[in-house]
């Protein structure tokens, strides 16, 4: 695990790259997405992308059994914007060529 990870992320038996972008838009709040890149006729090319939530501190991105993990801090109760400190888990699936969450739960 790391900030890119490589799997089959559509069944098609050839592995997809899942790497995290990182955007500064306006220079007070770093944004983080989630995005699958394919090789099409021999070039990277975008599958799709998905929001993480912001604020976030990034632990760990890998691929499970076609899906994708983030292992991540979020804002729990009464965390400052600066702090994230809930330790959450979530998992990141392709449908109909669409990225999106189909399962977050938080961890002690």
């Amino acid at each position: 695990g790391g900030q890119v990870a490589y799997g089959d992320l559509d069944g098609d038996g050839q592995e997809e790259a899942v790497v995290i972008v990182v955007s500064d838009p306006n220079g007070s709040a770093i944004f983080h997405d989630l995005a699958v890149v394919a090789e099409q006729d021999g070039a990277p090319a975008h599958v799709a992308s998905a929001a993480l939530p912001d604020p976030v501190v990034l632990k760990e991105v890998d691929v499970e059994d076609g899906l994708i993990k983030v292992v991540m801090d979020t804002l729990g109760p009464g965390d400052g914007q600066c702090c994230p400190s809930q330790h959450t888990v979530s998992f990141y699936g392709l449908q109909n060529g669409v990225l999106v969450e189909l399962a977050s739960q938080t961890v002690e």
